[in-house]
């Protein structure tokens, strides 16, 4: 995003008078807590990390993760947003229609560009904008176009349209791999996060 721009609308993290980060979006304080939880991956799974310089590394750096899912023999990752939202709705809250299509496709260009560029074991999947039914149809062909494998949808409708598109994800073991339903340690990541595994059959998944 633009900084001449946006200035200091783009999204960005900050440390309020509570010592915990938050992260502003559009002018608003949301906290950390919840949006960058971590628990699956902490000592202590009900803890909440308050500022991130204490995420662990695997949480939110592509080459870290790989040798977490290594380590629980995870061959694959379908990445899902969480600072964003847990399906981008703190991107769909903002009023000025403009400024959330930008930090949607900043968020949809990150993940391509540094996590499925790291690995073919990162699955990608974009967030959408919520001003109308024709611009989640133009962000979503754009973020296919770039290689996301599938669509995050909310659960709430900010148009007055009496109808929209049901968007559904189908997601299928590929290569050999079996899903498994259970959660690990590198699960619950804050950007992006892991919601489904696999595990790998070896010589099926490339690194």
């Amino acid at each position: 995003m633009a900084k001449s721009k946006w200035g200091d609308r783009i999204p960005r993290v900050e440390t309020g008078r509570d010592g915990a980060d938050h992260w502003i979006v559009d002018g608003k304080s949301l906290p950390l807590a919840g949006r960058g939880s971590v628990a699956a991956c902490l000592p202590d799974r009900t803890a909440e990390v308050q500022r991130w310089e204490n995420l662990p590394g695997a949480t939110y750096t592509p080459a870290e993760r790989l040798k977490a899912m290594d380590s629980d023999g995870v061959a694959c990752s379908v990445l899902y947003p969480m600072i964003a939202g847990v399906a981008g709705e703190s991107f769909g809250a903002i009023a000025d229609a403009e400024l959330a299509l930008a930090c949607v496709q900043a968020y949809n260009d990150y993940v391509i560009e540094e996590w499925a560029s790291a690995s073919n074991r990162f699955i990608p999947q974009c967030i959408v904008p919520l001003a109308s039914t024709q611009t989640i149809v133009s962000e979503i062909h754009r973020a296919v176009a770039k290689g996301h494998r599938g669509v995050i949808f909310p659960p709430f409708r900010r148009w007055s349209a009496p109808t929209c598109p049901l968007l559904m994800i189908r997601v299928t073991a590929m290569c050999g791999a079996r899903v498994r339903n259970s959660v690990s340690r590198c699960a619950f990541m804050p950007v992006p996060r892991i919601n489904l595994e696999c595990r790998r059959t070896p010589g099926t998944i490339p690194h």
